[in-house]
């Protein structure tokens, strides 16, 4: 099995292109998935999207007639995800009728140990995110066994940053951060899931109307929005650890 990076690095790494829905998509689709064959290991089409497998990478793409969805799981860093990626958001975003980018998304997901048990955990989140336990008892009471952070902020230029942080166990895990699911060719080595950790997951996107050539500039600037977010929740949390 492949271990979560036991550092601060990409459990999974996901992005989306939305894009206004177009017709002549459904002409260009098979010469589409076609292209590139050298790049993922399988491909296939039910005639409304296009699925792409690469076990070797570990990522999966969907293009349909209004999105590309691309994600990789253990990407190690936001250079090998994009150089995968490029090339496929290139050749969609080259399709004639595309013109702008109605909406794009980076979503970043972590996995953070630190030797704490859940129970610990669950403290440590409640005393630096929440109100303090007696103050929550007089309107709230009881011991707090689980809780998530979940806080949607307005960046600069209309920039959204969707930052949710918990305790999690192992069992949780596949929900949090599905794994890929290869129904095409042979799977890669399962990942292997640390027992308990802190979880997060930083989704940064805008509905503001891009240039398709502008995608690429944003998008790492989403990447490092992503990365500058988890480092400061993590020094955060674990100061000294």
């Amino acid at each position: 099995m492949v271990a979560i990076p036991s550092g601060l690095g990409f459990a999974k790494l996901s992005a989306e292109i939305r894009v206004q829905p177009m017709l002549a998509f459904y002409q260009h689709s098979v010469a589409l998935g076609m292209q590139f064959e050298d790049t993922f290991q399988h491909w296939r089409t039910d005639g409304l999207s296009i699925r792409f497998l690469d076990a070797k990478s570990r990522s999966a793409a969907v293009i349909a007639h209004n999105r590309l969805a691309f994600e990789v799981d253990l990407p190690g860093d936001y250079q090998n995800f994009i150089s995968k990626f490029r090339p496929l958001a290139l050749g969609y975003l080259k399709l004639p009728s595309i013109k702008k980018v109605l909406r794009w998304g980076i979503r970043g997901h972590y996995f953070i140990t630190r030797g704490f048990a859940f129970e610990e955990l669950v403290t440590l989140f409640e005393e630096s995110f929440f109100l303090p336990a007696a103050r929550r008892q007089t309107f709230l009471p009881g011991k707090t066994n689980d809780l998530m952070f979940n806080m949607v902020l307005e960046r600069e230029q209309h920039l959204l940053v969707h930052v949710i942080a918990e305790p999690v166990r192992k069992a949780e895990l596949e929900r949090w951060t599905k794994p890929i699911t290869y129904d095409l060719g042979d799977p890669p080595e399962p990942i292997e899931y640390p027992d308990v950790a802190a979880f997060l997951d930083i989704d940064v996107y805008s509905d503001t109307i891009a240039a398709s050539n502008d995608v690429f500039d944003i998008l790492a600037s989403g990447a490092k929005t992503i990365v500058e977010t988890a480092s400061a929740l993590t020094a955060y949390l674990f100061p000294k650890r």
